[in-house]
């Protein structure tokens, strides 16, 4: 079996600098890692003998030539993480997002729960454990310097160059008693603010009236108000991060770190630095945005309303019913049966002339009009870009509701009128559907059914040209509106989504977003090649895969050939708006976080005798 020894570059230099002296190369080794060299000192130095975990790896002479104890060895260079830039080492990418949203493997493990069986079964799993905790070493190296330094004085004089260790270093406000009110003010304070945005968030999500399903401002208060109950959580999950990396492991004989002792990682912990920071930057930015569209619409208040007050009036009504009077009048030379055309064009235009007198009659009014307008303005100074659009999108729901009524109308009767055609063309083939067994069976109708089922399908035969030009005509406007609706939605998804903090980390320093390690081949030394350890930076791609998870979600139900079928068939499209939202949540908890739980866990932090 191959060994390997993690090298780190930093010893490199400190070799150079030991030139012409006998050293020797100490290593931290667990009985499941592999062996990761800590320091190398002089031998004329060393006066204590190393005791587990630790061990002598290696010893070099005057000439430079390094003598490994170590049979079957290979040598895996690597360059020290720096903790207080939070760079580590990962052999799966970073996940932005919380590990209880991965929602692409369980929507493929729902379709295919074999292949769950398959990917769980301890047999196929690939023994890496020795890689990981290698790998954990690494990434708490300056941690276990530490503890070596505590066990082996004779290594005292350990100079590290970028080990990033983070000693911790009294401050002398903490035990002030400004200190000490300072904390228990903003503890109050936080508390109180934790609890109106809980009980807000519970009000909004409440099953009597569950105002986010049908509201996208809700909807955006909602998200905003869950943001704040989990922001002290993940302070306190970075805070906890800090507290570890001042932590000294220590060890038995048996192997690993005692029993009770807490076993988790610092860098466990920096994902939810880089979500905490990326959903404030969003949010400011999402503020500067508003800023901006806000001044544009105070500087051209007059002409946004003149043309408002124009256009939606003359779109949504005027048009809609010279459309509506077009088909009823036997629409490009095509016969129409015109007591039914009449009918429905009657229909349509009573609601429409509704919808006109309750809300698009608003429109019409500057003094109304310039209202809203001025309260989105508002909306967006104070509360950003993504509450403007959300007051935009509830506004256009209202004002495009007649559209939805013309559609589910018109496709109820199209679907009830081909289905009934299907089954009376199956009556005459001398077979039925079986809805029970969803098949079609054999059967023996008598000669009145027969007859009664001819006078049907030639009726439902010449109704169905004025049924579908209808039905095609509101379809195509109705999957504008949704497209309209999608387009919006969109944009504030990416305002509250787009992971420009992990963008710019990504760019400034990639080791603190690995997408995994790589193994490469550095230099062949006296026979034998001696390996690099780096990080992949992580794709772009997997920084959007919410957004884009969700993007494929809405292309599947209205971009995809499922899409033309239900048209095909008059089945009802509806606006998704849970789906439109998915990934607003990407970076929170299935649920608002519980007001009591932050209470107990804010008041472990609080400094002592308050």
């Amino acid at each position: 079996m191959v060994n390997y020894i993690f090298w780190p570059t930093a010893l490199l230099h400190r070799e150079k600098l030991l030139d012409n002296q006998q050293l020797v190369a100490a290593a931290v080794k667990l009985e499941e890692s592999d062996y990761v060299v800590l320091d190398i000192q002089p031998i004329d130095e060393i006066h204590d003998e190393l005791t587990y975990p630790y061990i002598c790896v290696g010893t070099r002479d005057k000439t430079g030539n390094w003598s490994i104890d170590i049979p079957d060895f290979n040598v895996v260079e690597f360059d020290i993480p720096k903790p207080n830039r939070m760079q580590f080492f990962s052999i799966t990418p970073i996940s932005l997002i919380l590990p209880e949203k991965e929602t692409t493997k369980c929507d493929i493990y729902e379709k295919l729960p074999n292949l769950k069986k398959l990917v769980e079964y301890e047999r196929y799993k690939a023994p890496n454990s020795k890689l990981r905790n290698s790998i954990d070493i690494i990434n708490t190296y300056h941690i276990h310097v530490r503890a070596f330094r505590e066990a082996n004085p004779s290594f005292t004089d350990f100079k590290d160059e970028g080990n990033g260790d983070t000693q911790t270093r009294p401050s002398w406000y903490e035990s002030s008693t400004l200190y000490k009110i300072a904390c228990v003010s903003l503890y109050y304070v936080m508390i109180a603010v934790c609890s109106i945005s809980y009980y807000g968030s519970i009000a909004l999500n409440s099953t009597r009236v569950p105002l986010i399903n049908i509201s996208a401002t809700a909807k955006q208060i909602d998200l905003r108000l869950q943001q704040i109950c989990y922001f002290p959580l993940q302070f306190l999950r970075i805070h906890q991060a800090k507290k570890l990396e001042r932590k000294t492991p220590k060890f038995e004989d048996s192997g690993d770190k005692k029993e009770g002792e807490n076993k988790e990682l610092p860098y466990t912990y920096y994902p939810d630095y880089i979500r905490f920071y990326n959903t404030l930057w969003l949010i400011v930015n999402d503020i500067s945005f508003g800023l901006i569209i806000s001044a544009f619409l105070k500087d051209n208040h007059d002409i946004v309303v003149d043309k408002l007050s124009h256009v939606i009036p003359e779109t949504l009504y005027y048009t809609m019913g010279n459309i509506t009077k077009f088909l009823a009048d036997n629409p490009f030379g095509i016969k129409l049966n015109n007591e039914l055309a009449s009918f429905l064009a009657e229909l349509f235009l009573w609601i429409m002339e509704f919808s006109y007198n309750s809300l698009l009659k608003f429109t019409s009014d500057r003094s109304k009009l310039s209202i809203f307008i001025w309260v989105v303005t508002k909306a967006c100074s104070i509360l950003g870009l993504s509450f403007g659009i959300s007051l935009l999108i509830d506004f256009f729901s209202l004002l495009s509701f007649h559209i939805y009524l013309f559609y589910h109308i018109s496709s109820k009767l199209y679907h009830w009128q081909a289905n009934a055609i299907v089954s009376l063309f199956y009556l005459f083939c001398g077979k039925k559907k079986n809805v029970l067994r969803k098949r079609i069976d054999y059967d023996f109708f008598e000669l009145d059914e027969l007859l009664l089922g001819t006078l049907l399908f030639i009726i439902l035969i010449f109704l169905m040209p004025t049924v579908l030009s209808f039905y095609t005509c509101y379809s195509v406007l109705w999957m504008v509106t949704i497209y309209f609706h999608i387009l919006l939605n969109s944009c504030i998804g990416l305002i509250n989504h787009f992971p420009l903090f992990a963008f710019l980390l990504r760019t400034k320093d990639s080791r603190r977003l690995p997408g995994g390690i790589l193994i490469a081949i550095k230099r062949h030394k006296t026979g034998r090649s001696v390996f690099y350890l780096k990080n992949n930076a992580l794709p772009i791609s997997m920084m959007f895969k919410p957004f884009l998870f969700s993007m494929d979600r809405i292309k599947g139900y209205y971009f995809s050939i499922s899409t033309f079928k239900c048209l095909l068939n008059g089945l009802p499209i509806s606006v998704r708006k849970n789906e439109l939202y998915d990934e607003l949540y990407a970076y929170l908890p299935e649920h608002p976080v519980d007001i009591f739980s932050i209470k107990s866990k804010l008041q472990g932090i609080l400094p002592t005798n308050v």
